[in-house]
């Protein structure tokens, strides 16, 4: 694996790591059967995908742009009318 993916690659696998954790560790949650938990879980839930859809497509554009290795630090890139430098690369940002 390429070592400039290679961080990129350990946080998303370790995220998914921790949501498959918790999908396990749900039924053995006290109180997860009652139906007020439930209720709270599916607005939590909907509250979480309604509002975080342009956050997942941000996240999901970053992803691609680090595997696809668009740029590189210190690259020189035009956007509209400003130019400038590429100084790092992150999930959600790049400076």
């Amino acid at each position: 694996m390429d070592a400039e993916v290679a961080p990129t690659t350990y946080k998303i696998i370790r995220i998914l790591i921790i949501a498959f954790v918790a999908v396990i560790a749900y039924p053995y949650i006290p109180g997860s059967l009652s139906s007020a938990f439930k209720g709270i879980s599916i607005f939590l839930g909907v509250l979480f995908s309604l509002g975080s859809s342009s956050a997942i497509a941000n996240l999901i554009a970053g992803i691609s742009l680090t595997y696809t290795r668009s740029f590189q630090e210190g690259d020189v890139i035009k956007v509209g009318e400003s130019m400038g430098v590429v100084l790092e690369r992150k999930l959600n940002v790049t400076r």
